[in-house]
């Protein structure tokens, strides 16, 4: 926005602009922002438009994911399982 940041959540990436982007679950963008981005892998946040890393959460316990972005974790298939956090 012309003199003025885009708020916690949304981006906007053009210069000139008078509106801001929000950002989906699964990313986060600090006030400001030219950009989403994504939680890592092995984590997830289900929430859109937030402005922390901290709504990155690790999946649980015998829950898993493989890629960035995620919105949510996976239960792992019958036979499997997983017993520890995953890291950041």
């Amino acid at each position: 926005m012309p003199g003025k940041a885009c708020a916690k959540g949304t981006f906007q990436n053009e210069a000139g602009q008078d509106s801001c982007y929000n950002c989906n679950g699964g990313a986060w963008a600090a006030a400001g922002a030219t950009g989403c981005t994504k939680c890592v892998a092995g984590h997830s946040s289900a929430a859109a438009n937030t402005g922390s890393i901290d709504t990155c959460v690790a999946c649980g316990p015998g829950h898993f994911n493989s890629k960035e972005g995620a919105n949510t974790c996976t239960a792992c298939e019958r036979g499997t399982y997983r017993t520890y956090h995953a890291r950041r």
